[in-house]
């Protein structure tokens, strides 16, 4: 990832470790998602998850690139390595079964990792410190899986003193169990602390828009008519609606259409009012041909929609004729 660019230049030897840890965890995941798709049962490879461990657990080696080393590569990188016919759902849940199966090897490595890069004192925004937290949070994300429960997670949004660690934990909640009672009352803590600050505020809806699976779409309509989404506000809108199409593959990818549907009906509605924000957008689909048959032909209708919108901008109508002829 460009995020990791600088590692090759300050510290070669790290950069290596990495690439070879990243060598050996995309196969795995992209086999995962292909067992998946073919329901088969999905293996993880033992030294993968035992190199993981290692490597989390080892004090030697800085807490950033620890934390670095512990976010396995996503779901659009697995499908970019795929290349072609993929399967959102059967790629999350491939991935999911290979964090579960790192995340269950050894809990009390990542249980250690999260009491012991609690900072103490006041916050302080140095690099040091943002290593620390984004190990505890790693480590955070991995327990939630373990626990099985929100519990720890809650926790540790209610003792959060920072923005970072706030959003962690947040992020931990809704994804992890979107529907649990914990998860609902820290959204609404962190909407009521935050309702005057618009920067904050988009994060809240950023983090809704991106729970996986299905109900997905449902949340986006439902926080469209929040009081704090406005339509006329293009980073409101982005924070929404771009975010969830561009980083919520399964919610949007939806086997149905519905979320490229939806999104060719907001298209069509921004495009009048900010063209420059509906082109943005609409490059969420630029990868449509490599969907699996029944997602492409539905993302190539909802494309068609929006070219035969009236009045199309030059910088939407651009777009999609380029992505329909491909």
């Amino acid at each position: 990832p460009a995020d990791l660019a600088h590692i090759a230049r300050y510290d070669a030897d790290l950069f290596a470790r990495w690439q070879a840890l990243n060598d050996l965890a995309l196969p795995n995941l992209v086999a995962a998602a292909r067992s998946a798709r073919a329901g088969e049962p999905v293996e993880t490879n033992a030294v993968l998850a035992d190199t993981l461990i290692a490597i989390a657990g080892d004090e030697t080696l800085e807490p950033a690139f620890r934390a670095q080393a512990l976010a396995l590569p996503s779901e659009s990188d697995i499908a970019r390595e795929l290349g072609s016919n993929n399967d959102p759902d059967a790629i999350r849940a491939g991935r999911e079964d290979v964090l579960a199966f790192v995340a269950k090897r050894d809990p009390a490595v990542f249980a250690t990792l999260f009491e012991r890069h609690q900072l103490q004192g006041a916050f302080t925004p140095d690099a040091a410190g943002a290593g620390h937290r984004a190990l505890r949070n790693a480590a955070l994300a991995y327990l939630a899986v373990a626990d099985g429960t929100p519990a720890r997670a809650a926790e540790a949004f209610a003792a959060a003193d920072n923005m970072t660690d706030l959003s962690a934990a947040l992020t931990v909640l809704a994804h992890r169990f979107p529907d649990a009672a914990e998860t609902a009352s820290a959204l609404e803590t962190f909407r009521a602390r935050f309702a005057d600050n618009a920067l904050v505020i988009d994060k809240w809806f950023s983090i809704q828009s991106t729970i996986p699976g299905d109900g997905a779409l449902a949340r986006v309509k439902a926080l469209m008519t929040s009081p704090h989404f406005n339509k006329s506000n293009p980073n409101r809108v982005r924070a929404l609606v771009g975010t969830y199409a561009f980083s919520n593959p399964t919610g949007f990818n939806r086997a149905d259409g519905e979320g490229y549907r939806f999104l060719a009906d907001q298209i069509i509605e921004i495009d009048p009012k900010n063209p420059q924000l509906a082109a943005r957008i609409l490059t969420s689909m630029r990868s449509w041909r490599a969907l699996e048959d029944v997602r492409s032909d539905h993302a190539r209708n909802a494309l068609r929609t929006i070219a035969a919108g009236e009045k199309l901008s030059s910088d939407v109508s651009d777009i999609v004729e380029r992505m329909l002829k491909g």
